[in-house]
């Protein structure tokens, strides 16, 4: 099926002083839809300024042969970056992929920052435990940079939800140190010893940085034992096949952990 590369994003703009007054998207005719019959928005008195001073708005196309999801996001870009000057009444599609307007004062989590919330398969076999990482404060993967290298995405200062495998979520962390061999992972600035763990063949290939096992230090926010692992089956929750995945968009996950932990995912964000 083709698709439709017709639409195009439009402005008006004042003849008295050329500041954009209006944006938006369509094809066609649309973008003479705008002139009104009577002032009654912001958008229909200001035109309606210009024509009792004997003008007549400025319509420009900004940008051409579009298809409609791009003509949604420039448009967004023009309302963004030019903000309340602007007439339009609605913040545009995409509105949750641009920053919120009044913070370039601010340092924002997904913006400055490549801090997120991600969802982290504990895994849990015999050489990576639940209970490890609970009790030394880490998330770990190996066997292979294929894998080991999802961990890599986990910034300093993310918010991890760990999913054992076949049980469900166990935990909400904080990521406090980048992913490191297992070998120089420190707890309480001491290294990790087999006779400390309960799965002590975390450390196989300990001097091999292809096959051993990488640890991301977290500190938990909440956790339960893996008994008490939480999941919902047949709503949709995210449990997909990686290691490593963004939570970003998956509001029936993120809404139910909130529920299940008694966190809020935007406030731990925005904690530095």
């Amino acid at each position: 099926m083709e698709t439709d590369s017709n639409y195009y994003v439009y402005a008006y703009f004042d003849p008295r002083n050329y500041e954009m007054l209006y944006v938006g998207k369509g094809k066609g005719s649309r973008k003479n839809a705008h002139l009104p019959n009577k002032a009654g928005s912001a958008k229909e008195r200001q035109l309606h300024e210009i024509e009792r001073a004997g003008l007549e708005p400025l319509i420009r196309v900004v940008a051409a042969s579009l298809t409609e999801d791009q003509a949604l996001l420039v448009e967004k870009a023009l309302l963004w970056r030019v903000g309340g000057s602007l007439t339009n009444v609605s913040g545009g599609h995409f509105a949750d992929k641009f920053r919120p307007p009044n913070t370039l004062h601010l340092s924002l989590p997904g913006f400055d920052s490549a801090r997120g919330i991600y969802f982290v398969n504990v895994g849990d076999w015999a050489h990576r435990l639940w209970e490890d990482c609970s009790k030394f404060g880490f998330l770990a993967a190996g066997y292979g940079r294929k894998y080991s290298s999802q961990l890599d995405r986990l910034e300093v200062g993310s918010i991890a939800a760990a999913y054992l495998s076949g049980s469900g979520y166990v935990g909400i962390a904080r990521v406090t140190e980048k992913a490191v061999p297992a070998r120089d992972f420190r707890f309480h600035g001491r290294p990790l010893r087999p006779r400390m763990l309960s799965g002590p063949d975390l450390l196989h290939d300990s001097e091999d940085d292809d096959e051993c096992e990488y640890l991301v230090a977290v500190k938990w926010i909440k956790r339960v034992p893996r008994d008490d692992a939480r999941f919902r089956r047949r709503v949709g929750l995210f449990t997909p096949r990686r290691i490593v995945a963004s939570l970003s968009e998956e509001v029936k996950t993120l809404q139910y952990l909130e529920q299940q932990f008694k966190v809020s995912f935007r406030r731990l964000l925005a904690a530095e």
